[in-house]
């Protein structure tokens, strides 16, 4: 949809849409990672850069806040990680290209890669773990094929619907599969060796079962 030439001041009208603020965005497809950033600064939105493109997110279910809380939590006390690197949660971009900015929902960065983190992004984490939504193709697909042509050594999906965790580890430029946990068999980790998590239990604190 284009969007209606500007309107003169007597043209416009209250309750009107207020179109003209967006002639001063570039188009869609036009956009760079500085344009993304400079105005992401100022927006408390899901907002993503794909090859150009805005893309605008609906905000977390309790379910997804909940999983993320007990994820951070067992991620941060876990001494193997605290001691080699750093946990994020969602909210600090993860740059991959010129053209391509992704929100996740974790990442950690060993120390030795602590140049990739600036104050407004990172390049390159070498964890990502992400905990589909409604965005499952966007999840398991779009995001899989990005992050593996960046490097990044090892993704995390966690699926709350089929109740499944996928940890995948780099091969090359795609992502192999280290395997599919379910139940009470505890999802581990190849790249953070001794960190592993039980499935049933990330469900339960979805759930608000504690």
């Amino acid at each position: 949809m284009r969007l209606p030439e500007p309107r003169t001041p007597s043209e416009i009208r209250v309750g009107d849409p207020t179109w003209d603020i967006a002639y001063l965005y570039p188009e869609q497809g036009d956009w760079s990672a500085d344009d993304y950033l400079a105005m992401s600064a100022r927006s408390n939105r899901h907002i993503e850069l794909s090859k150009g493109c805005l893309i605008l997110f609906p905000t977390e279910t309790l379910t997804h806040q909940r999983i993320l809380g007990f994820l951070i939590s067992r991620m941060g006390h876990d001494a193997g990680i605290a001691r080699r690197g750093e946990v994020l949660a969602g909210g600090y971009p993860v740059r991959l290209d010129e053209v391509t900015i992704r929100m996740c929902d974790i990442l950690f960065m060993f120390d030795e890669h602590a140049d990739r983190m600036l104050e407004e992004y990172c390049t390159q984490p070498d964890l990502i773990v992400e905990i589909i939504g409604d965005d499952r193709d966007h999840v398991k697909e779009t995001k899989r094929d990005e992050y593996a042509k960046a490097g990044i050594g090892e993704y995390w999906i966690i699926d709350p619907r089929d109740r499944v965790i996928h940890v995948l580890t780099l091969r090359g430029t795609t992502y192999v599969p280290h395997g599919e946990f379910r139940d009470q068999t505890p999802a581990t980790s190849l790249l953070l060796e001794g960190f592993e998590v039980v499935p049933d239990a990330v469900w339960a604190a979805g759930e608000g079962r504690r």
